[in-house]
């Protein structure tokens, strides 16, 4: 089945090198990459235009070097196929305005960029376009290759290997899984799941080291392991044959404390090159992607996140 990646460029070195990862997972595959430009007119002109000056001429000319760069960006790549498309507005609404058009697949963003995309994954655009997309974002992560040299590098250019999927009791879980499963079996990467039983202060101190309880903590384990295959099992039907015996073979993790810090751990223990989270979960499943989390997250892990919406999300206006 063909698949439509939508990858937004400002048009700077950063998410140049999110279009090269792009690339690398579209290569070999069905795939589709919409290369999107937001013309935004609002960080050009902040204040009203001087009588001399023709808005209408600026904006022509901004969409024609943003049509010559961005054919350079395409003629790059000949061996996948990308779409060029400049639209013009606040990039986080024509974002959506394009994927709710378009039968999308996957927003493909890189963490950092220029102008209003700096903002992409760490402030208000992000939390718009994460609470907004109807289909899965993608964020990879870009760093500068040495404080000499500032032009940004890929932390990994290519298909992932390790992936780490987290989950929860919600039936919010179940696209992530399908979404994680359908990304190892494409990759032959490796898949592992955890699910974190959230510590309540009630519970901390059965927890501490001077009294560790082990029959209290084997039963939290025991409790979370037993709960996510009964939610496996329910959902069943909802995999394909191959999915439903990737995710089987999968090790699950049942990790105790605070969710993103204990993810955290696990995606650094595994050394994983994607994590894959759902944008809404059960309770502090939504401070994963909406909040200072999410930026903690983003900022800290040299990994890519895929964040997936839930069932309910709608593809199309």
């Amino acid at each position: 089945m063909s698949e439509t990646i939508v990858v937004p460029t400002d048009l700077s070195p950063t998410s140049s090198a999110g279009l090269k990862m792009a690339v690398a997972l579209a290569e070999g595959h069905d795939v589709t990459i919409d290369l999107l430009h937001v013309v935004d007119m609002t960080t050009i002109l902040p204040f009203p235009l001087p009588n001399a000056v023709d808005g209408d001429e600026l904006r022509a000319a901004m969409t024609r070097q943003a049509e010559e760069t961005l054919k350079t960006m395409t003629d790059e790549h000949p061996d996948v196929e990308i779409r060029r498309h400049i639209r013009i507005g606040l990039p986080w609404e024509e974002i959506l305005a394009h994927v709710r058009s378009h039968r999308v697949d996957r927003i493909f963003m890189a963490t950092h960029g220029r102008h209003g995309f700096a903002r992409l994954l760490l402030g208000s655009t992000t939390e718009r376009v994460l609470r907004g997309a109807p289909c899965p974002v993608w964020a990879v992560p870009v760093k500068p290759v040495s404080k000499k040299d500032p032009a940004p590098a890929l932390v990994k250019a290519e298909p992932p290997s390790q992936i780490l999927a987290a989950i929860d009791l919600s039936e919010q879980s179940i696209p992530v899984l399908q979404e994680a499963a359908r990304l190892a079996l494409r990759h032959d990467a490796s898949l592992r799941l955890i699910h974190v039983v959230e510590i309540g202060e009630a519970t901390l101190p059965m927890l501490s080291t001077e009294d560790p309880q082990p029959d209290f903590v084997e039963r939290l384990h025991t409790g979370g392991e037993v709960a996510v295959r009964k939610l496996l099992e329910a959902h069943k039907a909802d995999f394909v044959p191959e999915a439903w015996e990737r995710i089987q073979q999968a090790p699950l993790e049942i990790a105790l404390g605070d969710a993103p810090r204990e993810i955290e751990l696990a995606a650094e223990r595994m050394d994983c090159d994607l994590l894959v989270l759902g944008r809404h979960g059960r309770r502090g499943f939504q401070r994963w992607v909406v909040g200072s989390v999410a930026e903690r997250v983003i900022r800290r892990l040299p990994h890519s996140i895929l964040v997936v919406p839930g069932p309910d999300a709608v593809q199309r206006d």
